[in-house]
């Protein structure tokens, strides 16, 4: 993102959003984990991945721990939430606390459809034949007398065919523009006399990264490399041939189209709020809930390790106009400090986590704590596309840690240790861990990771 110093002109509507407005532009925000589940339980209850152990012991968002959404509707908030996203799903119990949740892969998206289909999505795993699941579905049509479901759901499985979960995966551009014209919709149809909660997760700019042909920017790329391209996934880096170099390069020009192509989304969301006269008393938050590998310390995707790569992520947040939080941020903060930072605006009367804090409060965070706390799903899914697969010594669970100093170290399950100086070197290409000066912060590093935080 060229909005945080990156070369390449991705981002030019952020840069004009955050010259023309009053945008806080927070320079290093670290997520507490790599990858998308457990981010998303982290950004809704203000915990880390070791409190709510969401994508370790469980996927589904636990219902004994209450959530950003659930808590702005006690307030009186409407609350609406639109996701591109398979892992940001009411199978996975994301949509506690929305009024409206509508999920971009289903043609179909009322609150009755959505409910019958999760019970259908959970029972069906127990169902082998293709028989059994059809009577399955004609039970739950006649047990909710929601007659028209059996015909709505095969609506709703062509539709997915054409632009579905694994199309969204391939080619997400449909969702992302079909996420904010229902945004707008929304936000065109509620009662203006109360206020309004509105969460988004878009998918462009992850694997795989297929921006719309006319995003043509960055060099040139054949069709034919293009199309080639776009059928590699993780596996067959890990499980296969690591990918070259030229590989990665495409990869990067790719990712790169796909930012430039999502910044010109954002910036025609942003115009419709500020044209509608909603911006001067809202709190609008972009973020991203991890980054992606593509060639750096060998790895692909988001599948492996706490390198910045995945955890280094942008925030930009424009407060209400009688906040003067803007410009450049320099201070630690994570990304689940949003949680804390929605609570106090709103005057929440529920308890804040200890392991969120509010970005309106003027002592800064002192650690940013991150955890990859499974391996299994990947590595699954890699021994199904190649039984022989041998195992890197970096698969494994990863904690991390950075000082409010930007000293950063992580360790292995196995207990392997790095340690790195991100003033210096902020992408980890020097490891530091054996270096006699940095032998005494080590010892403290050690000390705070086995600290509760």
């Amino acid at each position: 993102m060229s909005v945080h110093g990156y070369e390449r002109q991705t981002t030019p509507y952020l840069e004009r959003m955050t010259e023309e407005d009053a945008f806080a532009v927070y320079q290093r925000c670290f997520a507490p984990a790599s990858w998308t589940v457990p981010v998303h339980a982290s950004l809704f209850t203000g915990l880390y991945p070791f409190e709510h152990r969401v994508g370790d012991d469980n996927v589904c968002l636990p219902d004994n721990m209450y959530c950003i959404a659930e808590i702005l509707k006690y307030l009186g908030y409407a609350t609406y939430g639109v996701t591109s996203n398979g892992l940001v799903s009411g199978l996975l119990n994301f949509h506690r606390g929305f009024d409206e949740f509508y999920e971009m892969w289903h043609y179909y998206n009322s609150r009755e459809f959505s409910e019958i289909n999760q019970i259908f999505s959970r029972s069906k795993k127990n169902v082998e034949s293709e028989l059994g699941r059809f009577l399955l579905l004609l039970r739950l049509s006649y047990s909710h007398r929601a007659y028209t479901f059996l015909l709505k759901k095969f609506i709703d499985t062509a539709y997915k065919k054409i632009n579905g979960i694994n199309a969204i995966v391939k080619k997400s551009v449909h969702a992302t523009l079909r996420t904010i014209d229902t945004a707008k919709k929304m936000l065109y149809a509620r009662n203006t006399r109360n206020p309004f909660f509105l969460f988004l997760n878009i998918m462009e700019s992850h694997n795989q990264y297929n921006p719309p042909s006319r995003i043509n920017a960055f060099g040139k790329i054949s069709p034919k490399t293009r199309e080639d391209v776009l059928k590699k996934y993780e596996w067959h880096h890990y499980a296969g041939s690591p990918f070259p170099a030229e590989i990665f390069e495409i990869l990067n020009v790719l990712y790169d189209r796909e930012v430039l192509f999502l910044d010109s989304v954002l910036w025609d969301f942003y115009s419709f709020l500020k044209n509608r006269e909603i911006l001067d008393n809202t709190l609008l938050i972009i973020t991203s809930d991890h980054g992606e590998f593509l060639g750096e310390h060998g790895q692909f995707n988001h599948v492996f390790t706490l390198y910045n790569e995945l955890l280094h992520v942008p925030l930009l947040i424009r407060f209400p106009k009688d906040l003067a939080l803007r410009g450049q941020m320099n201070n630690l903060v994570q990304l689940h400090d949003i949680f804390a930072t929605i609570a106090e605006l709103t005057s929440s009367p529920l308890p804040i986590p200890d392991s969120s804090e509010s970005l309106l409060s003027s002592d800064s965070r002192k650690i940013a704590y991150s955890q990859l706390l499974n391996c299994d799903r990947p590595l699954r899914k890699f021994r199904q596309k190649n039984p022989s697969f041998i195992l890197q010594d970096f698969m494994q669970p990863h904690t991390s840690l950075i000082t409010e100093d930007m000293i950063k170290v992580i360790r292995r399950a196995d207990g392997h240790t790095e340690i790195y100086d991100l003033t210096k070197d902020l992408y980890e290409t020097r490891e530091l861990s054996n270096s006699p000066a940095y032998s005494e912060q080590k010892l403290k590093l050690l000390q705070l990771l086995e600290e509760p935080h």
